[in-house]
């Protein structure tokens, strides 16, 4: 593929893409999970690339030279850029990202992808008490089903991360191998004909500066808010 030619040099790279949130408390407390997920799966990928706003560079720098000496040059730091991020989505073999309005586009952009979220232990009952859902990803609630692997609170550790992500890996290796490389099939054909039913309720198409077709995700809010309408 174009895209991991030109993040790692080489066409035939397996890329896990990071996507460890902007706010500083989420930032903080993905990082450490994402160091020890990054250790446990070194030896399933080429290469880890995290799209990476200024104002998290400081924070991703830390755990990069952390783990340095045990994971050599394969892990990328790029910017969050539109273009660059878009590189990002359409080389990645899988991803690991924070529930955000991120899951969203790396659904329209067809990457195999595992949700994580952790919050404070206050957060997490006030959380778990006042909203009341089964699900954090937009995919995932729209579906009523987890096609998206979540890891939430107590259960957003790497022991239950990591086998989730090898297994996507496994899979996308097979998938691409079947397929080219094409992302005309996601992950399971089932899981693709719901993500492909959902997909224009998640993002709106447009263009980008040197006129490309590009997927610009629609927010979360306004998604839910259709969803409950739909309902009434």
């Amino acid at each position: 593929m174009q895209a991991r030619e030109k993040l790692t040099g080489n066409k035939d790279s397996k890329i896990l893409a990071l996507f460890p949130g902007s706010r500083k408390n989420e930032l903080t407390r993905s990082l450490c999970v994402i160091e020890k997920v990054i250790k446990g799966v070194k030896d399933d990928v080429d290469a880890f690339v995290i799209p990476c706003a200024d104002k998290c560079k400081d924070s991703v720098q830390t755990i990069v030279h952390k783990i340095s000496s045990e994971i050599g040059n394969k892990l990328l730091i790029v910017s969050s850029e539109e273009e660059v991020k878009r590189l990002a989505f359409t080389g990645a073999t899988c991803a690991l990202a924070v529930s955000g309005t991120v899951v969203s586009e790396l659904s329209a952009y067809g990457v195999p992808t595992v949700v994580i979220y952790d919050a404070n232990f206050i957060t997490r009952i006030v959380a778990k008490r006042i909203a009341n859902v089964k699900y954090v990803s937009i995919p995932n609630i729209i579906l009523n089903k987890k096609v998206i692997p979540e890891f939430l609170f107590e259960n957003c550790h790497a022991q239950a991360i990591i086998p989730s992500l090898k297994l996507l890996l496994s899979e996308s290796e097979s998938r691409d191998k079947e397929s080219g490389g094409s992302r005309d099939r996601v992950w399971y054909p089932e899981q693709s004909r719901k993500l492909a039913s959902i997909l224009p309720r998640l993002c709106r198409w447009g263009t980008s500066e040197n006129t490309k077709l590009i997927a610009r995700p629609i927010r979360p809010s306004v998604v839910a808010a259709r969803t409950i309408l739909d309902l009434l």
